[in-house]
Protein backbone atom coordinates (compact mmCIF):
# COMPACT_ATOMS: atom_id res chain seq x y z
CA UNK A 1 0.00 0.00 0.00
CA UNK A 2 1.35 3.26 -1.06
CA UNK A 3 1.09 5.64 2.58
CA UNK A 4 2.16 8.78 0.86
CA UNK A 5 3.94 9.62 3.58
CA UNK A 6 4.54 14.11 4.33
CA UNK A 7 8.18 15.33 3.74
CA UNK A 8 10.98 15.50 6.86
CA UNK A 9 10.67 18.87 8.15
CA UNK A 10 10.60 20.51 11.45
CA UNK A 11 9.58 23.98 11.57
CA UNK A 12 7.76 26.03 15.04
CA UNK A 13 4.36 27.29 14.11
CA UNK A 14 2.90 29.39 17.30
CA UNK A 15 -0.55 28.05 18.46
CA UNK A 16 -3.63 29.53 16.89
CA UNK A 17 -7.21 29.93 18.00
CA UNK A 18 -9.20 26.98 15.93
CA UNK A 19 -12.45 25.90 16.11
CA UNK A 20 -13.59 23.57 19.15
CA UNK A 21 -12.78 20.02 17.50
CA UNK A 22 -15.07 17.66 19.46
CA UNK A 23 -14.08 13.80 19.39
CA UNK A 24 -17.10 11.05 19.97
CA UNK A 25 -17.23 9.64 23.24
CA UNK A 26 -20.66 7.55 23.13
CA UNK A 27 -23.35 9.99 23.25
CA UNK A 28 -21.79 11.37 26.56
CA UNK A 29 -19.77 15.00 26.35
CA UNK A 30 -17.27 15.93 29.29
CA UNK A 31 -16.20 19.86 29.31
CA UNK A 32 -12.72 18.83 29.71
CA UNK A 33 -12.65 16.45 26.39
CA UNK A 34 -13.15 19.77 24.55
CA UNK A 35 -10.53 22.09 26.44
CA UNK A 36 -8.82 23.50 22.85
CA UNK A 37 -7.04 25.89 24.19
CA UNK A 38 -3.11 25.82 25.30
CA UNK A 39 -1.19 23.76 27.21
CA UNK A 40 2.32 25.72 26.81
CA UNK A 41 3.79 22.81 24.94
CA UNK A 42 6.35 24.42 22.26
CA UNK A 43 8.91 21.92 22.07
CA UNK A 44 9.76 18.73 22.03
CA UNK A 45 11.48 18.92 25.66
CA UNK A 46 8.35 20.51 26.98
CA UNK A 47 5.98 17.36 25.62
CA UNK A 48 8.30 15.25 26.97
CA UNK A 49 8.30 16.45 30.01
CA UNK A 50 4.26 16.48 30.24
CA UNK A 51 4.07 12.95 28.99
CA UNK A 52 6.20 12.01 31.77
CA UNK A 53 3.72 13.70 33.90
CA UNK A 54 1.16 12.14 32.41
CA UNK A 55 2.26 8.49 32.28
CA UNK A 56 2.89 9.41 36.43
CA UNK A 57 -0.82 10.37 36.75
CA UNK A 58 -2.35 7.59 35.36
CA UNK A 59 0.23 4.67 36.22
CA UNK A 60 -3.03 2.81 37.80
CA UNK A 61 -4.30 2.83 34.57
CA UNK A 62 -1.62 1.76 32.67
CA UNK A 63 -0.77 -1.25 34.44
CA UNK A 64 -4.39 -2.15 33.73
CA UNK A 65 -3.89 -1.31 29.54
CA UNK A 66 -0.39 -3.83 29.53
CA UNK A 67 -2.18 -6.45 31.48
CA UNK A 68 -4.97 -6.83 29.43
CA UNK A 69 -2.91 -5.92 26.29
CA UNK A 70 -0.84 -8.87 27.04
CA UNK A 71 -3.67 -11.15 27.56
CA UNK A 72 -4.86 -10.19 24.63
CA UNK A 73 -1.93 -10.85 22.52
CA UNK A 74 -1.98 -14.26 23.72
CA UNK A 75 -5.14 -15.41 22.72
CA UNK A 76 -3.19 -14.81 19.04
CA UNK A 77 -2.91 -18.43 17.39
CA UNK A 78 0.90 -18.82 17.44
CA UNK A 79 3.27 -21.83 16.10
CA UNK A 80 6.68 -22.94 17.83
CA UNK A 81 5.64 -21.30 21.61
CA UNK A 82 7.27 -17.95 20.55
CA UNK A 83 5.10 -14.87 21.47
CA UNK A 84 3.93 -12.53 19.03
CA UNK A 85 4.68 -9.23 18.97
CA UNK A 86 2.75 -5.96 17.51
CA UNK A 87 4.59 -5.01 14.16
CA UNK A 88 2.05 -2.22 13.04
CA UNK A 89 0.68 0.56 15.24
CA UNK A 90 -2.27 2.44 13.44
CA UNK A 91 -3.47 5.71 15.08
CA UNK A 92 -6.54 7.41 14.29
CA UNK A 93 -8.72 10.64 15.82
CA UNK A 94 -6.18 11.66 18.65
CA UNK A 95 -6.52 15.14 18.54
CA UNK A 96 -4.37 17.98 19.22
CA UNK A 97 -1.95 16.89 21.65
CA UNK A 98 -0.45 20.21 22.24
CA UNK A 99 -3.74 21.86 23.12
CA UNK A 100 -6.02 19.42 24.47
CA UNK A 101 -5.41 17.72 27.76
CA UNK A 102 -7.34 14.13 27.20
CA UNK A 103 -5.48 14.01 23.96
CA UNK A 104 -1.90 14.65 25.87
CA UNK A 105 -3.15 11.85 28.08
CA UNK A 106 -3.83 9.48 25.20
CA UNK A 107 -0.79 10.33 23.40
CA UNK A 108 0.74 9.32 26.74
CA UNK A 109 -0.86 5.95 26.95
CA UNK A 110 0.56 5.80 22.88
CA UNK A 111 3.96 6.19 23.55
CA UNK A 112 4.55 4.13 26.31
CA UNK A 113 3.04 1.20 24.10
CA UNK A 114 5.41 2.58 21.38
CA UNK A 115 8.47 1.91 23.75
CA UNK A 116 7.44 -1.22 25.36
CA UNK A 117 9.91 -4.39 23.99
CA UNK A 118 7.86 -7.06 25.21
CA UNK A 119 4.67 -6.19 22.94
CA UNK A 120 6.65 -4.45 20.16
CA UNK A 121 8.75 -6.03 16.95
CA UNK A 122 12.20 -4.11 17.33
CA UNK A 123 10.94 -3.34 13.22
CA UNK A 124 7.58 -1.87 14.16
CA UNK A 125 6.08 0.84 12.22
CA UNK A 126 3.99 3.93 13.96
CA UNK A 127 1.17 5.33 11.13
CA UNK A 128 -0.67 7.91 12.81
CA UNK A 129 -3.89 10.52 11.10
CA UNK A 130 -5.67 13.32 11.95
CA UNK A 131 -6.89 15.72 10.09
CA UNK A 132 -6.75 18.46 12.44
CA UNK A 133 -2.99 18.40 13.28
CA UNK A 134 -0.80 21.50 13.14
CA UNK A 135 2.27 21.74 11.27
CA UNK A 136 4.03 21.51 14.37
CA UNK A 137 2.40 18.83 16.05
CA UNK A 138 3.26 16.94 12.45
CA UNK A 139 6.28 17.62 12.84
CA UNK A 140 7.05 16.11 16.72
CA UNK A 141 5.32 13.20 15.84
CA UNK A 142 7.88 12.58 12.68
CA UNK A 143 10.36 12.96 15.33
CA UNK A 144 9.27 10.30 17.08
CA UNK A 145 9.22 7.80 14.87
CA UNK A 146 5.45 8.28 13.41
CA UNK A 147 4.80 8.40 9.49
CA UNK A 148 1.65 10.28 8.95
CA UNK A 149 -1.07 9.42 6.53
CA UNK A 150 -1.59 12.42 4.22
CA UNK A 151 -5.86 10.79 3.94
CA UNK A 152 -6.99 7.92 5.69
CA UNK A 153 -10.23 7.46 3.84
CA UNK A 154 -12.51 7.60 7.26
CA UNK A 155 -10.70 5.06 8.59
CA UNK A 156 -10.70 2.17 5.14
CA UNK A 157 -6.79 1.67 6.30
CA UNK A 158 -6.12 -1.54 4.63
CA UNK A 159 -3.09 -3.36 6.41
CA UNK A 160 -0.31 -4.98 4.79
CA UNK A 161 1.07 -8.07 6.39
CA UNK A 162 3.98 -9.89 5.50
CA UNK A 163 3.20 -13.45 4.16
CA UNK A 164 6.28 -15.09 6.59
CA UNK A 165 5.19 -13.26 8.76
CA UNK A 166 1.66 -15.62 10.07
CA UNK A 167 2.37 -14.47 13.86
CA UNK A 168 2.21 -10.37 13.23
CA UNK A 169 -0.66 -8.19 14.51
CA UNK A 170 -1.50 -5.05 13.84
CA UNK A 171 -2.91 -2.94 16.83
CA UNK A 172 -4.91 0.14 15.97
CA UNK A 173 -5.41 3.19 18.81
CA UNK A 174 -8.05 4.94 18.23
CA UNK A 175 -10.30 5.65 21.11
CA UNK A 176 -13.33 7.56 21.39
CA UNK A 177 -14.16 7.14 17.66
CA UNK A 178 -17.50 7.05 15.93
CA UNK A 179 -18.64 3.73 15.46
CA UNK A 180 -18.53 3.40 11.88
CA UNK A 181 -14.69 4.15 11.81
CA UNK A 182 -14.42 0.60 13.55
CA UNK A 183 -16.39 -1.17 10.82
CA UNK A 184 -14.57 0.33 8.49
CA UNK A 185 -10.96 -0.97 9.73
CA UNK A 186 -12.97 -4.42 10.12
CA UNK A 187 -14.16 -4.25 6.76
CA UNK A 188 -11.40 -3.27 4.77
CA UNK A 189 -9.15 -5.75 6.48
CA UNK A 190 -11.51 -9.02 6.56
CA UNK A 191 -8.96 -11.34 5.11
CA UNK A 192 -6.56 -10.48 8.25
CA UNK A 193 -8.91 -9.92 10.97
CA UNK A 194 -7.05 -12.13 13.68
CA UNK A 195 -4.39 -10.02 13.46
CA UNK A 196 -6.17 -6.92 14.18
CA UNK A 197 -6.16 -5.34 18.02
CA UNK A 198 -8.22 -2.51 18.40
CA UNK A 199 -8.26 -0.55 21.49
CA UNK A 200 -11.54 2.12 21.12
CA UNK A 201 -14.88 2.21 22.30
CA UNK A 202 -16.72 -1.13 23.33
CA UNK A 203 -17.76 -3.39 20.87
CA UNK A 204 -20.14 -4.98 23.47
CA UNK A 205 -21.94 -1.51 24.68
CA UNK A 206 -22.36 -1.41 20.86
CA UNK A 207 -23.95 -4.73 20.83
CA UNK A 208 -25.76 -4.35 23.93
CA UNK A 209 -26.90 -0.52 24.43
CA UNK A 210 -29.82 1.08 22.09
CA UNK A 211 -29.03 5.06 22.39
CA UNK A 212 -26.06 4.57 19.61
CA UNK A 213 -26.91 6.50 16.47
CA UNK A 214 -26.84 5.29 12.47
CA UNK A 215 -22.95 5.35 13.22
CA UNK A 216 -22.90 2.51 14.51
CA UNK A 217 -25.47 0.23 12.34
CA UNK A 218 -23.05 -1.05 10.19
CA UNK A 219 -21.18 -2.00 12.96
CA UNK A 220 -24.18 -3.31 14.91
CA UNK A 221 -25.05 -5.46 11.83
CA UNK A 222 -21.45 -7.09 11.65
CA UNK A 223 -21.27 -7.93 15.43
CA UNK A 224 -24.48 -9.80 15.34
CA UNK A 225 -22.30 -12.40 13.36
CA UNK A 226 -21.49 -13.19 16.72
CA UNK A 227 -24.11 -14.77 17.96
CA UNK A 228 -24.27 -17.20 14.74
CA UNK A 229 -21.12 -18.69 15.75
CA UNK A 230 -19.35 -17.45 12.25
CA UNK A 231 -17.59 -14.76 14.85
CA UNK A 232 -15.59 -14.02 18.47
CA UNK A 233 -15.09 -11.52 20.09
CA UNK A 234 -12.79 -11.03 22.69
CA UNK A 235 -12.70 -7.79 24.96
CA UNK A 236 -10.89 -6.30 27.37
CA UNK A 237 -12.84 -3.85 29.54
CA UNK A 238 -10.74 -1.32 30.93
CA UNK A 239 -12.24 0.36 33.69
CA UNK A 240 -9.28 1.58 35.33
CA UNK A 241 -9.30 3.03 38.83
CA UNK A 242 -12.85 3.88 40.22
CA UNK A 243 -11.70 6.19 42.51
CA UNK A 244 -9.99 8.47 39.72
CA UNK A 245 -12.91 9.52 37.80
CA UNK A 246 -10.44 12.21 35.82
CA UNK A 247 -8.37 9.65 33.86
CA UNK A 248 -11.51 6.88 33.92
CA UNK A 249 -13.49 9.69 31.63
CA UNK A 250 -10.69 10.06 29.81
CA UNK A 251 -10.04 6.58 28.55
CA UNK A 252 -14.44 6.21 29.21
CA UNK A 253 -15.65 2.98 27.71
CA UNK A 254 -12.56 1.89 26.42
CA UNK A 255 -11.56 -1.74 25.12
CA UNK A 256 -9.33 -3.93 24.21
CA UNK A 257 -10.78 -6.50 21.46
CA UNK A 258 -9.97 -8.98 18.84
CA UNK A 259 -12.29 -10.77 16.40
CA UNK A 260 -12.01 -14.14 15.15
CA UNK A 261 -13.58 -15.55 11.88
CA UNK A 262 -14.80 -19.29 13.02
CA UNK A 263 -16.10 -20.45 9.59
CA UNK A 264 -14.53 -20.46 6.44
CA UNK A 265 -16.68 -18.46 4.80
CA UNK A 266 -16.40 -14.85 5.94
CA UNK A 267 -19.23 -12.52 6.44
CA UNK A 268 -20.38 -10.38 3.62
CA UNK A 269 -19.65 -6.76 3.46
CA UNK A 270 -22.86 -4.39 4.32
CA UNK A 271 -24.02 -1.73 2.34
CA UNK A 272 -22.52 1.76 3.32
CA UNK A 273 -21.92 4.78 2.18
CA UNK A 274 -18.58 5.82 4.01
Amino acid sequence: MNLNMEDDGFKLVKNRRRKRYKKSIDTIRHEYMNDIGTLNLNSKNDIVEKIQKCLYEISFFVKIFDTNLKEIIASHHHHDNRPSRIDQIVCFGLGNFTRSRSSLYQFALLKHLMEHDEFIHPSAKFIIYDPIFTEFERNILKSFGFQILQNNNNCRYTINRSSSSNESIILFFMPHMDYNHYYNVLDCNRENIDHIIIFGNSFDNCMNETYFTEYSTDLRRFLQQIGSKKLKLIEHHLFGNKNDHFYNEIFYRQSLQRLFFISKTMIPSASHKN
